[in-house]
């Protein structure tokens, strides 16, 4: 009796650094006092908690540690819904990355700073405050950061059901620092009470003195009552008044895998930001898709046309985004498909694709070739060209286009040699969620540094690869992890590949894209464009941006939007359904067009007629190898190419004039003619307006027009004309000349190639002789 009397009264003060974070704990050993009916709510526990500090210690208890108490307060005192999840299995198996952000990703976050935060990630800053990214040539990872200043409070939600033993990490930097604070905290209950697990502060600076620390590389693993939780959240929010620049950078969540719980489809569910978005003007967004299903769910698109229709079916850009796999969605990129139809000219699509905690490789390759096959089978509905179908995508993105390129029309009984010396059959890379008669090839590729070697201690170590592969670690199961590398499944016959890679990636070394290169380069794909970019992390920024931007259009438009289609690219050129007797068939080839030569001019100069006497060979401004044309009713400007036919290359079976042009100073879009001359007795270095053979445009015969437009933000295109007609019809002439023109006379300026232009950002005209040759259906 005595004793139980003296541990009534006994209450003890212990530090708990159980949840990752140090709190002062009240232990309660008191028994006969019944407060489990007595307190419902988490208001009146802290209450509890406080009047027991005061009235027992005689102290006075700050109150943010008595809001600290309010989430550790002993299971004697918690309802039963808590104890509960003692049935829970213990977390168990490797640690997995549930969700990593490096906010680098400049199709969501740019590349200059400035850019608010949006969903999955909520701003709940009072007065309107948004957290916004920082470039830095410093960042943990290149080139952004997240800057917290005002009032400040970013949070991310979480679902993490089917996780236990959760640990968040990020990386921290302050500078000029005189005073304030970045306060990072928790909430189990989806921000109803809040846990700190840090106060980010430095030691007080002046204004003459101020303080700074660098990147600092952070790690709290947070209490049991996250584990199979689906409404955590984590937050990160100023604190104090803010005199200085404090940032946080490349946030994680990592945990295990709870036994016999089904992880949730995203660690990071929607939010309602992802739903409001305006098309502009002049694009029509189908925004939620069904293309067909996965996983027992539906699957969805989101796809970009023009308002207006366009006369011929139009070539598609297909976005896959990033996220390592195991979260981002498609409708992050809704503005960015629209400018493809805008400012490039492409039918834009943005996909979903079942992430890691749903579902490990192969799941993600199946969802991205469902939406391709119901691109082709719904080629008609959206008047898109089924044979001109690019592919961007950006980290994770980027291995997925990569794999959709190495593998087009790959189905179940195909078998694969690896690289350890053993051929093994390849894996369920169509799925079953629609259209299987479709092919689900690809005509280009633009992958920017995407993961592509599982083979390394980087890829053995990375998280996002073991979740990947269904929780093994790559070392582990080396089949397996060859078989989810683009690489593993290169041919010749593979599309033409565009890489990208900053050689300061802190998240994906830039070896896997040189690995991926010489793998593609090994199994003679004919097209391998890959440059690794000095000082660039995951993600580019100022001129190296603006740069590989530009190559990635220009290259995209020469596969993609400027391709020669001789045999529509539908059905699957291997149809599961051959039978024994269609295969002893021997069935004539379809004729495909191959380039076998190609000639620069021989002479190419413009003339004008407000200028008669004056020669404008090489340029007609400050640019060599640039003609500026426009004409208008009484002004006239046209452009002169002639080939020598004299040579010994090849006799083609036709012949197409390739034209490089561009808008001038205005923004409209000019349509050009091009005319057949008879009339080859004339030079580049004399040719004036005065002395031209042809000044009136009905001396000369139309061959075909093409639109220059004015979309691509002064980017030239090339363009062409057929002209196997009037080449045939001179074998014996040695020379064939032609003239473009603005036949219509709209006074708008276009810029028009020479053979004096640098021929690679600018390439030069060119007759490109083609052969008919035997050799399937799908060739640049």
């Amino acid at each position: 009796m005595r004793k139980k009397q003296a541990n009534k009264k006994q209450q003890l003060w212990r530090t708990d650094r159980s949840q990752g974070y140090n709190v002062r704990r009240l232990d309660y050993r008191a028994e006969g006092i019944q407060v489990n009916n007595l307190f419902k709510t988490w208001k009146k526990r802290v209450v509890l908690v406080a009047m027991s500090v005061i009235l027992i210690n005689g102290t006075i208890v700050p109150m943010h540690e008595v809001r600290a108490m309010e989430d550790v307060v002993p299971s004697s005192i918690r309802n039963t819904t808590q104890q509960e999840k003692e049935n829970v299995p213990d977390p168990e198996g490797p640690e997995l990355e549930i969700y990593a952000e490096n906010f680098d990703d400049p199709d969501n976050f740019g590349s200059t700073g400035g850019i608010a935060l949006r969903a999955p990630w909520s701003q709940e800053g009072a007065g309107g405050s948004k957290a916004k990214t920082s470039s830095s040539t410093t960042a943990p990872s290149l080139p952004n950061m997240i800057k917290m200043d005002g009032t400040d409070a970013l949070a991310l939600p979480l679902n993490l059901t089917g996780y236990g033993n959760i640990r968040l990490s990020y990386y921290t930097r302050a500078s000029s620092y005189i005073s304030g604070s970045v306060i990072i905290e928790w909430s189990k209950d989806g921000g109803t009470s809040w846990a700190t697990l840090e106060t980010f502060e430095l030691p007080p600076g002046t204004p003459d003195v101020k303080n700074k620390e660098g990147n600092t590389l952070k790690s709290w693993t947070l209490g049991s009552e996250a584990n199979n939780n689906s409404t955590v959240k984590i937050r990160f929010r100023t604190g104090d008044a803010m005199q200085a620049n404090m940032y946080i950078d490349n946030v994680a969540i990592y945990g295990q895998a709870i036994p016999g719980i089904t992880p949730a489809p995203s660690p990071v569910p929607p939010g309602e930001g992802n739903t409001e978005f305006t098309p502009p003007q002049g694009v029509t967004l189908y925004e939620d898709v069904e293309i067909g299903t996965a996983g027992g769910r539906a699957m969805y698109s989101s796809i970009a046309v023009p308002e207006t229709a366009a006369a011929e079916p139009m070539p598609v850009m297909v976005y896959i985004h990033g996220g390592g796999w195991n979260h981002g969605d498609r409708k992050q990129a809704l503005n960015s498909i629209c400018n493809y139809v805008l400012k490039r000219g492409y039918i834009g699509v943005s996909l979903d694709y079942r992430l890691t905690p749903e579902a490990p490789f192969p799941a993600q390759i199946q969802d991205v070739k469902l939406a391709i096959r119901y691109l082709r089978a719904h080629a008609e509905q959206y008047n898109l060209d089924p044979s001109r179908i690019g592919v961007w995508g950006s980290s994770a993105g980027g291995h997925l286009a990569a794999l959709l390129g190495t593998t087009g029309d790959m189905v179940a009984g195909d078998t694969v040699e690896l690289d350890i010396g053993v051929t093994v059959d390849v894996p369920d890379l169509e799925g079953s969620g629609g259209w299987p008669e479709y092919s689900d090839k690809v005509q280009a590729v633009a992958d920017w540094y995407g993961p592509a070697d599982f083979t390394t201690t980087f890829a053995n170590n990375y998280s996002s690869v073991t979740a990947l592969l269904g929780g093994h670690r790559a070392f582990d199961v080396p089949e397996q992890a060859r078989l989810a590398m683009p690489g593993t499944y290169a041919s010749p016959d593979d599309p033409p590949f565009w890489i990208r890679h900053g050689d300061a990636d802190a998240t994906i070394p830039y070896t896997d894209s040189v690995t991926f290169a010489g793998q593609l380069q090994s199994a003679g794909v004919p097209i391998v464009d890959m440059k690794v970019v000095p000082g660039q992390g995951h993600g580019f920024t100022g001129v190296a941006s603006e740069t590989a931007n530009a190559e990635a259009w220009a290259f995209l438009d020469e596969h993609v939007k400027n391709r020669i289609v001789t045999e529509p690219i539908i059905f699957k050129s291997n149809p599961e359904n051959t039978s024994p007797d269609d295969e002893e068939v021997d069935e004539e080839k379809p004729l495909i067009e191959k380039v076998i030569a190609s000639k620069l001019p021989s002479d190419d100069a413009a003339i004008d007629s407000s200028k008669p006497d004056l020669n404008f060979n090489q340029a007609t401004g400050s640019s060599n190898g640039l003609l500026s044309i426009s004409s208008t009713s009484s002004t006239k400007k046209y452009v002169y190419f002639k080939f020598d036919m004299t040579g010994n290359e090849p006799e083609g079976d036709r012949y197409r004039l390739r034209i490089t042009a561009k808008k001038g100073t205005s923004n409209i879009d000019t349509k050009l003619s091009l005319y057949a001359l008879n009339e080859t007795d004339w030079s580049e270095s004399s040719l004036t307006w005065s002395n031209a053979p042809v000044q009136s445009l009905s001396e000369g015969s139309l061959l075909g027009t093409f639109q220059v437009t004015a979309d691509r933000n002064g980017s030239p295109a090339v363009y062409e004309v057929d002209v196997t007609d009037v080449v045939k019809s001179r074998p014996d002439a040695g020379q064939v000349a032609f003239l473009l023109a603005d036949a219509e006379s709209t006074g708008v300026s276009v810029n028009v190639y020479t053979k004096e232009a640098n021929g690679t950002s600018n390439p030069r005209p060119q007759l490109a002789v083609i052969a008919l040759i035997e050799e399937g259906s799908d060739t640049q």
